[in-house]
């Protein structure tokens, strides 16, 4: 293209052109700089960005909440020696107590709940 040949009425549409492009690459730019400032200060405290924020398309549609969720609730699994009260089911992101019982040289085997099975004996739960 020979920007010398282009009459006023083009330049001017092209110039619209390139400033459009100029805003969205700089918009663009900053919303990744804020994305990258942001994930940063999520792993500062242990989390990921997408644990915090759930990230959506601007234009994608919204889904409807579930009024009634008919998933089942799980049993815990496993539970914390030192606060029996703090229970989970090992599913989802691991607790505070269990990263901090596994940092200290524990097991998971070691913090499974007993169940009690027919003639009294114990026997540990497995994992799902």
């Amino acid at each position: 293209m020979r920007i010398n040949n282009l009459s006023i009425k083009q330049l001017l549409a092209l110039k619209a052109k390139v400033d459009a492009a100029i805003e969205k690459k700089t918009g663009t730019q900053k919303k990744q700089q804020a994305a990258r400032e942001a994930a940063k200060i999520a792993r500062k405290f242990g989390f990921t960005l997408s644990e915090i924020v759930p990230f959506e398309s601007d234009t994608a549609p919204k889904r409807a909440r579930r009024t009634g969720d008919k998933r089942r609730k799980v049993s815990p699994k496993y539970q914390n020696p030192n606060e029996p009260y703090q229970k989970w089911s090992g599913r989802g992101r691991q607790p505070k107590w269990v990263i901090e019982h596994l940092d200290a040289g524990g097991t998971m085997d070691s913090i499974l709940i007993k169940a009690e099975v027919d003639g009294g004996t114990e026997e540990q739960v497995t994992p799902e």
